[in-house]
């Protein structure tokens, strides 16, 4: 390093060469090269490496880095914060999270994603008691939290009873509890539904 690259003191008038100042602010943590990723810590299971993983988010991303609240929303997708609810109990105001589940694949790459916010979830093996289903049973699963996925032919679906949602004819919760609130916050009267109103519309203006 030269002399001029150092610190120097200069007459009045003269200009100043500082050094670059050194960053101390939060930079995400490089599991591997700290060699603390999955794949440096002894194997739990005591039985065969399952295909699926059970994910539960058992706590929100609040007061996490940007990085990791991306990594949930890769992994749990964009509504896991409507998943928030909010009590008011003997005048304490206590947010609880409800909870999250999602399958994954049991993968290098998902692995990865999933440890980096492994103090925000519960992971556990997706077992199949009943046999691996096939593509005719797909009405009829049923995922336990306790990791079981079994084929429950009581609880299948008809065809002919499933609602189709359709974003062009049908607001979300998100977009109709969002105009309620702009018109409540404008003190504009909220018209509520009755028997006389088309069932699948509600009436705002």
């Amino acid at each position: 390093m030269c002399f001029k690259e150092q610190w120097v003191w200069k007459k009045q008038g003269h200009s100043y060469k500082y050094l670059p100042r050194r960053n101390d602010g939060l930079k995400e943590y490089d599991f591997i090269a700290n060699e603390s990723g999955p794949e440096n810590f002894p194997e739990k299971l005591n039985c065969a490496p399952p295909k699926l993983w059970l994910g539960w988010l058992y706590r929100g991303p609040n007061g996490e880095p940007k990085w990791t609240k991306k990594v949930v929303k890769n992994l749990f997708g964009e509504d896991y914060e409507a998943i928030f609810a909010l009590y008011i109990f003997a005048f304490w105001l206590l947010i609880f999270f409800v909870g999250k589940m999602e399958i994954f694949k049991n993968t290098a790459s998902v692995n990865e994603q999933l440890w980096r916010i492994k103090h925000l979830i519960e992971l556990k093996p997706l077992t199949f008691p009943n046999g691996e289903p096939t593509i005719d049973d797909i009405k009829a699963l049923e995922v336990l939290p306790d990791g079981r996925c079994i084929i429950n032919k009581a609880t299948a679906c008809d065809d002919k009873f499933i609602t189709v949602f359709d974003a062009h004819k049908q607001w979300s919760a998100r977009e109709i509890s969002g105009r309620l609130k702009t018109r409540v916050n404008h003190r504009k009267d909220v018209f509520e539904d009755t028997v006389y109103n088309p069932a699948n519309m509600s009436i705002i203006d």
